[in-house]
């Protein structure tokens, strides 16, 4: 199973990427945890201080700071037409 995380308060964008994370998890039917960390504490312990939401796929950071694209989510998956490698 990926275990996918998106570390932010739970602002419109870190809203946005959890919706669109969960949009492609859905869709492709990836075994995937997507977990929504807004726990502040957790969330500065793991680095982040300003740039949200960070997306981290089984632990290895693919964006800071923006909305990923459903193509981007697909390719750091593996699935649909996004497969290749994470453009970070």
């Amino acid at each position: 199973m990926r275990v996918v995380e998106i570390l932010g308060p739970g602002c419109r964008q870190c809203e946005r990427a959890t919706a669109e994370i969960r949009a492609v998890v859905d869709r492709s039917q990836v075994d995937a945890d997507v977990r929504h960390v807004t726990d502040p504490f957790e969330i500065v312990t793991r680095g982040v201080l300003f740039t949200v939401p960070v997306v981290l796929i089984d632990g290895v950071v693919m964006s800071r700071g923006r909305v990923p694209s459903r193509t981007e989510i697909e390719r750091w998956l593996g699935v649909g037409s996004g497969l290749g490698t994470s453009t970070r």
